[in-house]
Order: structure tokens, then C-alpha cells, then sequence
């Protein structure tokens, strides 16, 4: 039984929601709080009815009209509930005595609340007008029967020896698990459809032909963690196993490694700046110095503009690795998309002279005249630092595939 005052309903819409589910909230709440149990009755809502009578009778135990309402419910629920319960027996739908069994655990739990509702009344509640029933056997027998079908459908599935009916026997095999453990060898059939049922996407490496790829700059490629990609039925791998299929390749290449001339360029610049340049006491018009009302003489501060004339050296050298990504279907060998992407590292160093008042300098010019000149990278060491991000951009795009592989 769910019982807000408005102040708590108000609270707990202020801050659970947005602004934009307020309106939807409040809406729900007022129709809530209009429906009574004699309105869902009429509206054929019998669960409903029962729990707002049952809450009426926990207020005002031996009401009269609410328990009517309350049996009459119970009595329409239940008579429901055993005519779909007939409509499935003479069904051959495989899910038939699972629909049932559940029917059954709704009438136990409909049940249930009913008779708390009457130990709540303390006899004053006429149980003379509820008819009540040992749900037991038939739990026990529908639930018997559920795990049997749906067991039997599972291993249909699995012989069909096709990865997506072998999902769906997982499912079912799930559900045997969750109705009874351990049920035959449903748990050695469950992990069956687990194997069966995964997609297998073969991830290999390799240079276009001709193509040197430094040592260390593969080996940090290598490093990429594929099982980041796995979904649950989609598995990622760079391992052949012997009589398993692989149902999608994808094959990543090294295609180019691209080193720029190594630069220095010079650039001249003015800076300026206007700085505090100490203070002098403020005149009128006149010549005189200002005075403020308790005559003492007024402060200014001076400001004035200073230059500095910068000469800033650059040292410059990129290195590029180009890789590409071909999806291709396992069986057929169709291509089916191909993607392109690149890893950069850039060294850039800079340092300079000023002449002229260093306090215009900026923060960048002060750092490269504090700087110097180095020595620069050798290629593979600079290509070595592109390498993180060429694996990450390949992540990304395997990433991206990953929706074609069914």
C-alpha cells in the first residue's frame, strides 16, 4: 500500500526529477488519488480494487461496502485468471505451462494480500464471503511442467547448431534456472548456448606490403585490450582456435609512417604592455595639488606603456602513422565497410631573445625566452610517441564496426 502526503509527493518530485516530467508526475498522482476501489471495480481493474480496498479497510476495519467490493474483486480476478488458465492447457503454445504457472503465482499473491487484509480486520471482516485455495500442487505441477518445455525447446534449439537460436535457448535455459536449479543438465546445456551462441570477430595486424614497422611502435599497438570490446554475444580476438568459426575478420593495417623535415623557423614580434609606474600626487586645474576633504593631499597611481622586441625560434618535426580497418564477412568474404584513421606526435620546442622592457612580455614569449634549443627526436622515437594515439583511434573504430557484427 503507497500512501504520499503532498508535501512528501512535492519533495520527492523536486529533486528525483526534471522540470519537464513535473507535469506528467502531478497528472499521475491526481488520477491516482481520484480513483477509488468501487471506480477500478467498474473499470474491470480487480488487483486495484483490491489494494484500495484492502488500504480502506486497514483504516476502518469491517466496512461493509469496501469489503464487497473487495470479494466481489477477488472473486472476478480469480474467475479471469482460471479461464486463461483453461484457454492455455488446451493451447500447444511451447510458453503455454509457463503463462500458467506464473497465473498461479498471481492468484497465491493476490490471495495472500486478501487474508492479510482479513488479519488486519481482526474478524470483524465477514471471511465467509472470500473463497480461498492450497495453490501448492498446482505451483508445484505447472512449474514441473514450464521447466520441461522450455528445457525440451532448448535442446531443439541447440541442435539446429545456429548461434542465434542458440541465444535463445540460453534464454530459456536461463529461465529453467531461475524456475529450478540444476535442473538435468540444464547448467552444461546453459554454457553450451553461451559458446555457441557468441559471434566471433577475428582482429588481425599487419603491414601493407613493403611497409618497415618499427619494433617498439607494433608492440605498443598490440597493446590494445580487445575483451574492452566484447558485448555478451560479440567477442573480439586476435587467437585462431581449431574447428571454431570466425564470423567476421577485421583486419587492421600499418598503411604509411610519414616523418616531416625537421624545421626551424624564426619569428620577430612587439609586444607591449601598460604597466604601474609608480604614483604623484593629483593637480586641479590650476597646477595646485588636489586636496580630499580632510585636506590631505591625493595619491595617483602612473601607468605608462613599455615594448620589447622578441626574436622566437621554433624547432618543429611531426611524425604520422596512416592505419586502416577492412571488416569482411567470415563465410563469404564481402567486404563490408572499411575505415581509415592515424596517429600524430608533434615535437615543438621554442626559444628566443627580447630586447627592450621585459615586463611586456606575455607568459608564452617569457617562457621561450627562458627556453633553449634542443636536440631533435630521431624518427622512431618520434613515431614512438604517436603510437597511444593510433591505438586509441583504432579502438575507436573497431568500436564503431562492432554494430555490424551480428
Amino acid at each position: 500500500m503507497l500512501r504520499f502526503s503532498t508535501l512528501h509527493t512535492f519533495v520527492f518530485a523536486r529533486f528525483s526529477f526534471g522540470a519537464s516530467v513535473l507535469p506528467l508526475l502531478f497528472l499521475t498522482l491526481a488520477l491516482q488519488s481520484c480513483m477509488t476501489a468501487s471506480k477500478a471495480f467498474e473499470q474491470g481493474r480487480y488487483n486495484q480494487a483490491i489494494q484500495l480496498a484492502a488500504a480502506k479497510l486497514h483504516k476502518r476495519p469491517g466496512d461493509v461496502k469496501h469489503t464487497q467490493i473487495m470479494a466481489s474483486a477477488f472473486r472476478m480476478a480469480n474467475e479471469a485468471d482460471f479461464s486463461r488458465i483453461r484457454t492455455l492447457e488446451l493451447s500447444d503454445s511451447p510458453t503455454a505451462w509457463e503463462n500458467i504457472h506464473n497465473i498461479y503465482r498471481q492468484l497465491e499473491s493476490r490471495q495472500a494480500m486478501v487474508k492479510r487484509a482479513l488479519d488486519q480486520g481482526s474478524r470483524l471482516l465477514p471471511s465467509d464471503q472470500f473463497t480461498f485455495r492450497d495453490y501448492s500442487a498446482d505451483l508445484a505441477d505447472s512449474k514441473n511442467r514450464a521447466v520441461e518445455d522450455l528445457y525440451v525447446a532448448a535442446q531443439e534449439l541447440l541442435a539446429k547448431a545456429n548461434r542465434f537460436d542458440a541465444r535463445t535457448a540460453y534464454d530459456k535455459l536461463q529461465r529453467v534456472q531461475g524456475l529450478k536449479p540444476g535442473y538435468k543438465d540444464s547448467e552444461n546445456l546453459l554454457r553450451m548456448a553461451k559458446t555457441a551462441g557468441v559471434t566471433r570477430v577475428m582482429v588481425t595486424l599487419q603491414p601493407t606490403e613493403g611497409l618497415s614497422v618499427p619494433v617498439a611502435f607494433e608492440e605498443e599497438v598490440r597493446r590494445i585490450d580487445l575483451s574492452a570490446l566484447n558485448t555478451q554475444w560479440v567477442e573480439f580476438t586476435q587467437v585462431e582456435i581449431m574447428n571454431v568459426p570466425n564470423h567476421y575478420y577485421m583486419e587492421v593495417r600499418f598503411d604509411q609512417f610519414v616523418v616531416s623535415p625537421e624545421q626551424i623557423r624564426e619569428r620577430n614580434y612587439e609586444e607591449k604592455a601598460r604597466i604601474q609606474d609608480g604614483w604623484e600626487y593629483k593637480k586641479n586645474a590650476d597646477g595646485s595639488i588636489a586636496r580630499d576633504t580632510s585636506g590631505n593631499r591625493i595619491k595617483v597611481t602612473v601607468f605608462r606603456e613599455v615594448k620589447v622586441r622578441v626574436r622566437l625560434y621554433q624547432q618543429i618535426k611531426t611524425a604520422s602513422a596512416l592505419g586502416s580497418i577492412q571488416m569482411a564477412d567470415g563465410s563469404s568474404g564481402q567486404i563490408l565497410a572499411q575505415r581509415r584513421f592515424s596517429g600524430v606526435a608533434e615535437f615543438l620546442n621554442e626559444w628566443g631573445t627580447a630586447r627592450g622592457d621585459s615586463r611586456a612580455l606575455s607568459k608564452q614569449s617569457r617562457r621561450a625566452i627562458n627556453g633553449r634549443r634542443l636536440a631533435f627526436p630521431a624518427d622512431a622515437a618520434l613515431l614512438q610517441q604517436a603510437a597511444p594515439q593510433f591505438r586509441a583511434q583504432m579502438f575507436s573504430q573497431l568500436q564503431a564496426l562492432r554494430s555490424l557484427a551480428k
